[in-house]
């Protein structure tokens, strides 16, 4: 795999046989990835779109200034912190109403 090979590329080659593989797209930021090889290895690929306006007000922008301003009043927001390695446990929490989450947090150790 070529370094320069997008994200999608990589992980489509890493991925085993019926993956489950998410890929995430700031606007404008779009690359191709070998579909063949999705196909292949029966790879089940779920796309999502990222709106990120350039200039002064641009989303991850205004975001961050949020958070530099804010972020101690938003901390109540996290409601389950989990270790990078009970990721699998993190996104069920998060996928399972019943749990209460309202957003949870991957930590690296």
């Amino acid at each position: 795999m070529p370094p320069k090979a997008s994200a999608g590329r990589r992980r489509v080659a890493a991925g085993k046989k019926q993956d489950r593989i998410e890929i995430v797209v700031r606007r404008g930021a779009i690359r191709r990835f070998d579909a063949l090889k999705t196909l292949l290895k029966e790879v089940h690929v779920v796309g999502s779109m990222v709106y990120n306006r350039p200039g002064k007000t641009a989303d991850f922008d205004t975001a961050l200034e949020i958070l530099a301003d804010r972020g101690e009043d938003l901390r109540h927001l996290v409601t389950h912190v989990f270790p990078l390695e009970r990721a699998q446990r993190a996104f069920e929490t998060a996928a399972d109403k019943s749990t209460g989450a309202v957003k949870v947090m991957l930590q690296p150790s």
